[in-house]
């Protein structure tokens, strides 16, 4: 027997809907969208640009954005300023020093200011170190002493770190005021017990031998100069000028021109250097330039470490060419403070003899500057004096 089909299994299929007969046909666009719609702008008023908070934030970080890049600009700006005005004032800075190692007053004098005003750039304890050395050489060596008035700077500024530095420099510049006041024992004994306390003290060591050579112990004053050369390693021209000077006085001519020579090589234009070379020449009796020019009527006077030279060196030459009235004349004009100025009277004395009263006058001061053919002017007058009788 064959068998009977399975039934189909699962829910029965539905009658379709009936369309209603009055219903429309569907109708679909059969024409291609254009790519490119136009559409008319739209029109927008002014204050309707920013209505939406979007807008408000994007011209806030816009702006935000704008500031920052200008403020950046102008911080970039400014610190390139300030960088190329430091490296100018260093530079300048720079040359100043050279001049003051070069020893000249001019240098000096625009050096000082320069460094009050940017003492950072140095450091405070440098800057008034330097400060230090540049006043006392401007007002014992170059005779300058207006410039004591930075004294107190100075040395508030050396003890920045230290006070022991800033009594140092105190005790430096008050025998520096004994020695311009000309009270040269007071100032000996300060310094010599100031060395005490700073054994190795070139400038205590300097101005000690100034004191000593005012007092007429010049073969003392000497050590004492020696001894601060080897402390700077003969890198100090006032040191060595004065070494010269002592030198000449002492009669070692040839060594004292040396010593001039080797200033000359760092310093060509080192004025009172010159004229002691050109004494050193002089008492030689060696050819040599003839002496610098008086100031103008008006001008500035020349400083008294020049000016005694230049009038030495006029009273030599005078006597050179026999011209004794324009050699006393010469002698005149030496400050009376100085041993040359006594010196220079008796070897005039001597050339053109006049009355003895003033050769007696002169002794004194002769026998308290013990130059070395004090004892031949000595014989020589009394020698005259005699042959007159």
């Amino acid at each position: 027997m064959s068998e009977a089909p399975a039934a189909p299994t699962g829910p029965a299929p539905t009658a379709p809907t009936p369309v209603p007969a009055d219903a429309a046909a569907p109708r679909f666009r059969t024409e291609p969208e254009p790519m490119l719609a136009h559409r008319p702008p739209r029109r927008v008023s002014p204050s309707g640009l920013l209505n939406p908070p979007g807008r408000w934030r994007s011209l806030l970080t816009f702006t935000l954005i704008l500031l920052l890049l200008l403020g950046s600009a102008f911080i970039t700006a400014f610190l390139v300023y300030q960088q190329s005005a430091a490296q100018r004032v260093r530079d300048q800075m720079q040359d100043f020093l050279r001049q003051a190692d070069g020893d000249l007053p001019d240098g000096y004098r625009q050096i000082i200011p320069i460094l009050k005003r940017h003492a950072d750039l140095l450091g405070r304890e440098e800057t008034g170190e330097r400060l230090a050395r540049y006043i006392l050489y401007l007002a014992l060596f170059h005779g300058d002493t207006g410039a004591l008035q930075h004294a107190a700077e100075a040395r508030s500024l050396a003890e920045t770190r230290s006070r022991r530095k800033g009594q140092y420099y105190k005790t430096i510049f008050e025998i520096a005021r004994l020695l311009v006041d000309r009270r040269h024992a007071q100032a000996q004994l300060a310094a010599e017990k100031a060395l005490i306390q700073y054994p190795r003290s070139d400038l205590l060591l300097y101005e000690l031998s100034l004191a000593r050579a005012g007092l007429g112990s010049w073969e003392a004053a000497h050590s004492s100069l020696e001894m601060a050369l080897i402390l700077k390693d003969r890198t100090q021209i006032p040191l060595l000028v004065e070494l010269a000077q002592l030198e000449r006085r002492r009669g070692q001519l040839d060594q004292a021109a040396r010593i001039v020579e080797e200033v000359l090589r760092r310093s060509p234009h080192h004025p009172i250097a010159r004229l002691e070379q050109q004494l050193c020449l002089a008492l030689a009796r060696k050819p040599f330039g003839s002496a610098p020019a008086a100031p103008a009527d008006g001008g500035t006077a020349l400083p008294e470490p020049i000016a005694y030279r230049r009038q030495l060196l006029l009273a030599l030459t005078a006597l050179q060419f026999g011209d004794h009235e324009a050699a006393r004349a010469a002698c005149r004009g030496i400050p009376e403070a100085y041993p040359e100025a006594a010196w220079c009277k008796s070897r005039v004395f001597l050339k053109a003899p006049g009355e003895p009263a003033e050769f007696i006058a002169l002794i004194p001061r002769l026998q308290e500057a013990p130059f070395p053919d004090l004892a031949c002017t000595m014989m020589d007058f009394y020698l005259d004096r005699k042959s007159v009788v």
